[in-house]
């Protein structure tokens, strides 16, 4: 059994990360929402698709989401669906 699969029996996993691919990977009971941490994330150009899927989303989800994605299209990014 690795270290992971040790602590997993232990405690919850959460991650404090910037890399999207190891929270896919280690699949964390958690993420952050530091929004540093996820700005920074989120500046990675592989994102771009993702941006847009959550903003088309948020568009037909209400007018508010609408406005919220609109505004964050000014930060650069800062939302990203962490599901399969």
């Amino acid at each position: 059994m690795d270290k992971l699969a040790q602590l997993r029996q232990m405690t919850t996993v959460v991650a404090d990360t910037a890399d999207v691919e190891a929270v896919k990977r280690l699949k964390p009971m958690d993420c952050t929402t530091n929004p540093t941490i996820v700005l920074q994330a989120l500046k990675t150009p592989i994102y771009d698709e993702d941006f847009e899927e959550a903003f088309e989303w948020g568009s037909k989800a209400s007018a508010e989401g609408a406005l919220y994605l609109r505004r964050a299209v000014d930060v650069k990014n800062i939302w990203i669906p962490y599901g399969d």
